[in-house]
């Protein structure tokens, strides 16, 4: 191998550099060895990654077959934030489909609502969540979903309001076995089933209350059933609309 070097009187001239090969040999060495080195962590890391699955925190995977969670649809609550039907997974959910201009049977559903809310330990209260969805999400937008929380008095710590797509709306609906239709009237009331639902953290249809003159003490047991059974899950708790400090 040969290099230019520059001579007393300024000419170029080559010269042999035969004894730098082994310099050239040892940096192709080093490449070599930080080639291996990647391809050996990039099989730790895999390796790593089938011994350690994703845990169910952050998949839907995991879900049971039948968990209303594996319903990919998006909805809003009274505070415009956005969430997936999937976020609630972590609490216990007692659900009703509501409207917030209803005078017939919403009201009883929600003194029901609150007579279980009263009724269920405060421990237990920690591990709930009372969620109403609106029926008529083109006239009940957040801004009027927050104002019902506020004129009821519901905790935000517990209670949440879904606006949603029509369409997502009558899927959910038709999950739990709600069946609602609107009704030609001057208030354009709608006419639905009057039913409360309990969902475990996972999402599985746990006790159901169909109409709204039955006693809350069944729901009250189911509710305690499911909190004391989904006790050891680690799935992820979905964001209370409270700050943490006023979560009873």
């Amino acid at each position: 191998m040969n290099q230019l070097t520059l001579t007393k009187g300024g000419s170029i001239s080559r010269i042999s550099c035969w004894n730098s090969w082994p310099l050239r040999a040892q940096a192709r060495q080093h490449r070599g060895i930080g080639k291996n080195a990647l391809w050996n962590k990039i099989i730790v890391i895999l390796f790593l990654v089938l011994l350690f699955p994703i845990p169910s925190a952050w998949s839907n995977s995991n879900l049971p077959d039948d968990s209303v969670y594996h319903v990919a649809s998006s909805w809003l609550d009274q505070n415009g934030r956005k969430i997936n039907i999937s976020d609630l997974q972590g609490r216990v959910q007692v659900v009703s489909f509501v409207y917030t201009y209803c005078e017939h049977s919403c009201p009883i559903i929600l003194a029901n609502l609150r007579r279980i809310e009263q009724q269920v330990s405060a421990i237990e209260q920690s591990d709930i969540q009372f969620l109403l969805i609106s029926l008529d999400p083109e006239r009940d937008n957040p801004e009027l979903l927050k104002r019902y929380i506020q004129d009821k008095g519901l905790n935000e710590c517990r209670w949440t309001m879904l606006n949603g797509n029509p369409d997502d709306v009558l899927e959910l609906s038709a999950l739990l076995g709600v069946r609602y239709k609107p009704m030609s009237n001057d208030k354009k009331d709608i006419a639905h089933s009057n039913m409360i639902t309990v969902l475990s953290k996972q999402g599985k249809i746990s006790y159901q209350m169909k109409g709204v003159n039955e006693g809350v003490e069944d729901v009250v047991s189911a509710i305690s059933k499911v909190v004391l059974a989904d006790s050891g899950e680690d799935a992820k708790r979905p964001t209370a609309n409270c700050p943490p400090e006023t979560v009873n």
